[in-house]
């Protein structure tokens, strides 16, 4: 599917509120028809099931929203991002809002790679440890098989 060109000097994520509008929007911008999408769809055949355009006309009227591998491929197949196609916020905007969770994603990733970090060196040192236990197993096994074989 083309990306949507930019040609009427819009900005690229404007102030609409609603994903149907939305939705109506870009298929605008890009110059494509309902069916035209559908079309596209039906090449994808996303989910084993190709879309028609009355699918895409029930979308853009808020009847309905596609389920979440559509939105992926309208936002990536328009050129726009996810989060602004579903939620209306721009990219940017989105971050700043996500930043608080951003930052306690990265405190916890820290504390698993520390954590990862001393089970490795645990594991490092627990190895040669069995290890020889399994081979003293072993050879105790032996020498009692042995013994009783003497006997």
């Amino acid at each position: 599917m083309e990306k949507i060109r930019k040609n009427s000097g819009r900005q690229k994520y404007p102030k609409i509120q609603g994903f149907a509008d939305r939705l109506k929007d870009v298929r605008k911008r890009s110059g494509l028809k309902g069916e035209e999408i559908a079309a596209r769809f039906g090449q994808e055949m996303l989910e084993g099931q190709a879309i028609d355009q009355t699918t895409i006309s029930w979308w853009e009227t808020g009847k309905g929203e596609p389920p979440l591998a559509y939105l992926v491929f309208l936002a990536k197949n328009f050129g726009v991002d996810l989060g602004w196609l579903v939620l209306g916020r721009e990219p940017a905007e989105a971050a700043k809002e996500d930043m608080p969770a951003n930052k306690e994603i990265a405190q916890e990733l820290r504390a698993l790679r520390q954590e990862i970090k001393e089970l490795r060196a645990e594991a490092a040192q627990a190895v040669p440890t069995a290890l020889d236990l399994e081979t003293a197993t072993s050879m105790s096994a032996k020498a009692e098989s042995t013994e009783a074989g003497k006997e």
